[in-house]
């Protein structure tokens, strides 16, 4: 199955008014020139829009078994701290980008410092990470996250079959990364 871009369009504008509203996501402009340089979306994590489950849990969709694989780490990550799984204690960095001419430059690891400043008064005891690349693995290990669970794509199945088969080094393990939020680095 193919994703376009009109995927992803309807898939985010089921989490748009909770990530938006939420205070806790943030952005990295580069103002001189006008232009967004990167995004890191936060959601809380338990929190799943109306529908959303019953859209993106058949095989209707392209990232159907992207979030497969996603609702697979978080159900291993819970049975590993059972916390993660009550309501109000953890949240979803969730997204995060970066624009490939601003790459190079560590803007991944000041979004995610920048979000931790956020959640610090946010009353969410947890930040929690679902790394699907090295990239944002780095990222998390730069500011100090904790692996809870990891397992390479090319072993997770979906509909009795492997799907991330094609994955090139450095990528290709993905990682449920903790971090207590009010911990002082």
């Amino acid at each position: 199955m193919k994703t376009e871009y009109i995927d992803w369009l309807e898939f985010v504008d089921y989490w748009m008014e909770h990530c938006s509203t939420n205070g806790l996501s943030v952005i990295a402009l580069d103002k001189e020139n006008c232009r967004v340089a990167g995004v890191f979306i936060v959601r809380d994590l338990l929190m799943v829009p109306p529908g959303f489950d019953d859209k993106y849990k058949s095989d209707a969709k392209s990232l159907s078994p992207w979030m497969g694989f996603l609702w697979h780490m978080d159900s291993e990550a819970i049975k590993k701290m059972p916390e993660l799984g009550e309501p109000g204690k953890a949240v979803d960095l969730w997204f995060l980008g970066v624009h490939p001419d601003y790459r190079g430059n560590k803007i991944a690891n000041y979004l995610t410092k920048g979000v931790m400043s956020l959640l610090k008064t946010s009353g969410f005891k947890y930040g929690t990470i679902e790394a699907t690349n090295a990239f944002t693995s780095k990222a998390a290990t730069w500011n100090n996250f904790t692996a809870v669970y990891s397992m390479d794509c090319k072993d997770f199945l979906w509909n009795g079959s492997p799907i991330y088969t094609n994955v090139k080094p450095p990528h290709g393990t993905w990682t449920f990364w903790v971090k207590e939020i009010q911990k002082e680095d």
